[in-house]
């Protein structure tokens, strides 16, 4: 008798320990061009009893995957490093499938304005469904904007932020989209690129998928930027990149 239940004991264990990997596995991951791995994070966002208001800044959400994940991507770390949020305006490029770092920067912050930006249409009604169910001013802080694989959408000089996370490896042509992208950015403005260390890490895509910070640094000399600051410690998993526009281009 005591066979068996140690039997169905270690059958449990391994069954739960199943259910529990990540959703980041490169057996889930999307190869295709979307921004986001949206469909798998579908199932992901409404597992068990999440409701839309859970966000992942919320400590006591029944939603382990936000918890899991704040582990390891530390947002308030993100948010520091970005400085004083203020009366600003943050751009998050590639904010789908459901608005990680937009939902925390709105809460966490006194940011005057927070873009979800992405080309996912189903990502960014996601976004406005969950944004409805907060409180004000957090819901007046959010806006969601479409954006083109190659052109982020935004107006001359709009933002005083660019935050891009986990979403650089998706670029086309990734100098040139860093180029459209200055336009937008004010004189004095940032851009801050979170991306998943090339080596082998518990989360993240498939090496072959991941940019190398020494291969982001250069694409972004190219690209005009100035002030490039990388941090290679403060994240397990990801290193930070922050850059500064450098004089833009004139036009004739």
């Amino acid at each position: 008798m005591n066979v068996i239940k140690l039997t169905y004991f270690l059958m449990f264990g391994l069954l739960f320990c199943f259910a529990c990997e990540s959703n980041y596995n490169g057996g889930n991951y999307n190869e295709q061009t979307n921004s986001h791995d949206y469909e798998n994070s579908d199932s992901q966002r409404n597992n068990g009893n999440q409701g839309v208001n859970q966000s992942p800044s919320d400590n006591n959400s029944s939603n382990g995957n936000y918890s899991a994940r704040e582990l390891w991507q530390k947002p308030k770390v993100v948010i520091d490093k970005m400085g004083d949020l203020t009366d600003k305006v943050v751009a998050d490029i590639g904010a789908g499938p459901y608005g990680y770092f937009t939902i925390y920067i709105a809460e966490n912050s006194d940011v005057q304005r927070i873009m979800a930006i992405d080309i996912d249409k189903e990502a960014l009604q996601f976004i406005e469904n969950q944004k409805i169910t907060y409180r004000q001013p957090i819901r007046n802080r959010i806006e969601t904007r479409l954006a083109l694989r190659e052109d982020p959408n935004l107006k001359d000089e709009e933002a005083d932020i660019v935050l891009i996370v986990d979403t650089y490896m998706y670029f086309e042509d990734p100098i040139a989209y860093l180029k459209n992208l200055k336009k937008g950015l004010k004189g004095d403005g940032k851009l801050i690129i979170i991306e998943f260390k090339k080596r082998n890490t518990p989360e993240g895509p498939p090496l072959s998928f991941r940019t190398a910070i020494g291969k982001l640094e250069q694409d972004l000399e190219k690209a005009g930027y100035i002030n490039i600051d990388s941090d290679d410690q403060t994240l397990e998993y990801q290193y930070i990149v922050i850059a500064q526009p450098g004089p833009k281009e004139v036009v004739d």
